[in-house]
């Protein structure tokens, strides 16, 4: 009677496994989506950070939360040519506080 009660118990884990594994696999699938591309990420904080990123060609730089997403400005493309698929440039303070002037301007 233990056996089969451990047996049981076995089968039903191993189900448990499978079900999580199955979920796991569907919620992370993604589909590539080209018109929205990451361009520069900076951390501010454990869940802080500003994100210029481009949508359909135009650019953002949004602050970023664990609650919400801002936006700060909007850039020209030409303004952020040498950011595209490069790691962010170690002063990235500098550059942002010039990329939002010229955004003002």
């Amino acid at each position: 009677m233990i056996w089969l009660t451990f047996i049981t118990l076995l089968l039903l884990a191993g189900v448990v496994l499978l079900v999580a594994w199955l979920v796991h696999k569907n919620m992370t699938q993604t589909v590539p989506n080209a018109s929205i591309r990451i361009l520069s990420v900076q951390t501010l904080g454990p869940r802080e950070r500003i994100v210029i990123a481009s949508v359909v060609g135009r650019v953002y730089v949004l602050g970023h939360t664990a609650n919400q997403i801002n936006l700060i400005a909007e850039l020209s493309p030409q303004e952020v040519t040498g950011l595209s698929g490069s790691p962010a440039p170690m002063d990235f303070a500098a550059r942002l506080s010039e990329l939002l002037r010229k955004a003002k301007k």
